[in-house]
């Protein structure tokens, strides 16, 4: 069962192209994306392409869409590098992030 709609290497991230990526989660998504929805995937991948450059040829993986069983939720991405575990979570287009924003943070923190 897979639980993600998309994990490889950092560096295969890295070389994949934006919109191959983006096929990639559409094709692997339970339901209709939205326009909204691959606009969001469109982000993460920019910002986390840009953001690991620096680690490319570092033994990590990346996860996108990672479903937490169980809770119902998912995480944006979990990038593991250098055996650290990073939970991600995008907000794109908020103004005001209310409390229960900050509740998920902190699930996603505590397991």
């Amino acid at each position: 069962m897979v639980r993600c709609l998309y994990h490889s290497t950092i560096q295969e991230f890295i070389n994949t192209s934006s919109e191959t990526l983006l096929g990639m989660f559409i094709n692997n998504y339970h339901g209709n994306a939205l326009t909204t929805t691959n606009e969001s995937w469109s982000n993460e991948i920019e910002i986390m392409r840009e953001t690991l450059l620096p680690w490319k040829f570092e033994n990590g993986q990346i996860i996108f869409e990672y479903d937490i069983p169980r809770l119902g939720k998912r995480i944006d991405v979990v990038l593991l590098l250098r055996g650290i575990i990073f939970c991600i979570e995008f907000k794109f287009g908020e103004k005001i992030y209310f409390n229960l924003t900050l509740s998920r943070l902190w699930i996603m923190l505590l397991i």
